[in-house]
């Protein structure tokens, strides 16, 4: 249990969508990092796998911003990371509820529907 968490518990406090949200940015960041540097590559080859701009691939490994879902999909893909419930479980459900509040559900349906098609080829 991190520091964060053990001060949570102790004072009884709740994390907030918020900082549920700023957590697993954090954690997605972290992923990205250590699977990046596992394939030996520099924040610039793998910005230009994924056609983005360094300084935008670096916002998202430090955790300030975190791209489109398909891209971070695709860059975790990459580097062989998967996010699952158990690994951060109140930062995913936090940011799910929030996704679900301005999703299109038929657009999130059709991504889902493609990937998992991508993923049988």
């Amino acid at each position: 249990m991190s520091k964060k968490e053990k001060t949570q518990k102790a004072s009884g406090s709740k994390q907030t969508p918020d900082t549920a949200y700023e957590d697993l940015k954090k954690y997605i960041g972290i992923q990205l990092r250590k699977g990046r540097t596992e394939k030996g590559l520099s924040q610039k080859e793998f910005s230009n796998i994924f056609g983005i701009s360094n300084s935008y691939y670096s916002q998202i490994e430090r955790g300030h911003i975190t791209g489109s879902f398909k891209l971070l999909y695709n860059m975790l893909t990459y580097v062989g990371k998967h996010i699952t419930i158990s690994d951060n479980q109140s930062a995913l459900l936090s940011l799910l509820e929030s996704l679900v509040e301005v999703l299109d559900i038929d657009k999130l349906q059709a991504f889902v529907s493609q990937t998992k098609q991508k993923a049988r080829k």
